[in-house]
């Protein structure tokens, strides 16, 4: 056999993925239902945009409960200072 001579190309493969610097990845940081999503699948957004709008009412349900649970805990702070001065004055009065 004899050789074969032809020009050979230099090239080599280099691994990748492109990526749009503007690009990011949406990921929920709380739980909750989805009432609206006011934009259409595969539009462009900008920065400041609604993307999603979740359903408040168990959050302000539990907002409510914490807001009764710090005046009930205020009247409770009330009642044991009333009972403090009574005691004191009826320790001064030695009964």
């Amino acid at each position: 056999m004899h050789p074969v001579e032809k020009e050979v190309t230099d090239w080599e493969d280099y691994p990748g993925r492109l990526q749009s610097p503007d690009s990011t990845n949406i990921q929920a940081r709380i739980s909750g239902l989805i009432t609206q999503t006011p934009f259409k699948e595969g539009a462009l957004v900008h920065e400041g945009d609604i993307l999603f709008v979740i359903d408040d009412r168990p959050f302000k349900a539990d907002l409510d409960n914490k807001k009764a649970t710090v005046a009930k805990d205020m009247a409770q702070v009330d009642l044991t200072k009333a009972q403090l001065a009574r005691s004191q004055r009826l320790l001064q009065t030695h009964v």
